[in-house]
């Protein structure tokens, strides 16, 4: 994974790949800093949703302020659209629908974050935290109401 290209940031509807890379390393180095760099920096890998291709984002944190894999503004965004899939899954389980649907786009945002506040944890071990490997079908259940990503589906997104 290491030869991927780099991007300065990641599009904000990207899919987050999970790798085994788990190597940090120093950046800014300093001799006033402990173990001689101000910050802690990795790299964190997505597919483009309309290429396929795989690429890589520098991460970092620390004294300088760091650098997360998308922009302040579309973190804000992504912020708005966890927030928003939350509340109508939230509102289509309380309906009794039989069936919770997410676009691939909305998956790929919620990837980017914890799923254990949204989907039922340990009754259905295998989806407690979502299955993060699946482009498509059952995901995990809410309030027991399978949850399924529809490659068909349109968004359903705030706008920008």
């Amino acid at each position: 994974m290491n030869n991927l290209p780099n991007r300065h940031y990641a599009d904000p509807m990207d899919r987050p790949i999970k790798t085994d890379s788990k190597g940090t390393h120093g950046v800014s180095p300093s001799s006033d800093a402990i173990g001689g760099y101000q910050s802690v920096g990795w790299y964190e890998t997505f597919r483009d949703r309309k290429t396929g291709e795989l690429y890589r984002v520098h991460c970092s944190d620390g004294v300088n302020g760091g650098k997360s894999s998308h922009s302040n503004e579309d973190e804000n965004w992504r912020r708005l659209c966890y927030g928003f899939i939350i509340e109508r899954t939230r509102a289509e389980a309380k309906a009794g629908v039989a069936e919770i649907q997410l676009s691939t786009t909305e998956w790929n945002i919620m990837l980017g974050y914890t799923h254990a506040l949204w989907l039922d944890p340990k009754e259905h071990e295998q989806y407690g935290e979502g299955d993060r490997s699946k482009d498509e079908g059952v995901i995990g259940h809410l309030k027991g109401i399978p949850v399924v990503v529809n490659p068909q589906k349109e968004d359903q997104l705030p706008s920008r």
